[in-house]
């Protein structure tokens, strides 16, 4: 199509950059519209995976902890000061914990990766404008036969200096994630639960068993206010009982306008498993963007559940 008249179209006002599905964090390109004054720019990383819980033989086993979320920026720059185009590096979410076999710990979920905004195709301090954090959100560890999976580390603000020199262009405010969720521990506790306090969220704990094959509850994400409650996998259930997966409230699109405000949770526990044979602890769910996984639930004579996997990054650049 020729641009007759040189107006920016509408798709092109709110791009949304997520990783692949081949789960390629290449860089990709945004190309500034003609007739614009002002650049806004949300950039979140990768959140942490769930850990594992601990697969018993006839014996207590504690769960996995929940990832941490990720950091994420805001930045707001005048149109004129930017380059024609902009090269855009989406990170991909920690990888899930592994339950262990029996008596076995499961191992720990994976770091989130950072997101970049960057005026060249690099992520060195001389080429970046934005960047979502300084420290990347952590995983939560796995489950062990005494000592509960700790819970995945935040995602700490980004505290750029001089070395960085196009974010001083513009306006950014840093934000900090959330820790996730401590596992359950062998007194057949509940998976540690979170509270919302921002726009992503760490993920829940796994639960615990006992010595006797009594098991606690996965943690859950506590709603607040118009966002639902993430409920966590139920303790001594007959069958592995998985925590629920983190939810979006904003479906994100390119269009203008939405009837929810932008948010992402992590997702919740998986429950631990009661006193039958080889049943299997539930597994914690997945997060949604930039957001914790659960932590797997332990078995008392079993396998223990897997994590979550933490939420990939997006970015949105907005202009008008």
């Amino acid at each position: 199509m020729i641009d007759t008249f040189n107006l920016p179209g509408k798709e092109r006002y709110t791009q949304i950059f997520t990783v692949n599905s081949s789960g390629s964090t290449g860089w990709e390109t945004w190309n500034k519209p003609s007739n614009i004054s002002y650049i806004h720019i949300l950039c979140i990383g990768g959140g942490g995976g769930g850990g594992g819980a601990r697969g018993s033989s006839l014996n207590t086993a504690t769960g996995g902890g929940g990832g941490g979320s990720a950091a994420h920026s805001i930045g707001l720059f005048p149109a004129v000061l930017l380059p024609d185009t902009l090269f855009v590096q989406v990170g991909k979410g920690g990888a899930s914990g592994v339950g262990g076999a029996k008596g076995v710990n499961g191992t720990d979920g994976g770091a989130g990766e950072h997101s970049y905004v960057s005026v060249s195709p690099s992520t060195a301090t001389t080429a970046v404008l934005m960047k979502n954090g300084t420290a990347g959100a952590d995983g939560g560890n796995g489950g062990q036969s005494s000592v509960q999976g700790a819970a995945g580390t935040a995602g700490t603000t980004w505290t750029y200096n001089t070395t960085f020199i196009f974010p001083q262009l513009g306006q950014i405010s840093p934000f900090a994630g959330q820790n996730g969720g401590i596992g359950g521990s062998t007194g057949g506790g509940n998976g540690g639960s979170i509270t919302i306090t921002g726009p992503t969220t760490g993920g829940a704990g796994g639960g615990g068993t006992t010595s006797s094959g009594s098991s606690g509850a996965g943690g859950n994400v506590t709603g607040v206010g118009i966002i639902p409650t993430i409920v966590g996998g139920t303790a001594n259930s007959l069958t592995a009982s998985n925590g629920a997966g983190g939810y979006g409230m904003n479906l994100l699109t390119t269009e203008s306008s939405s009837p929810s405000p932008l948010f992402f949770t992590g997702a919740a526990g998986g429950g631990g498993a009661g006193p039958n044979a080889d049943r299997e602890g539930g597994d914690g769910g997945h997060a949604a963007y930039g957001s914790g996984g659960g932590g797997g639930g332990a078995s008392y004579n079993g396998k223990g559940g897997d994590g979550g996997k933490g939420g990939d990054g997006v970015v949105i650049i907005t202009c008008w």
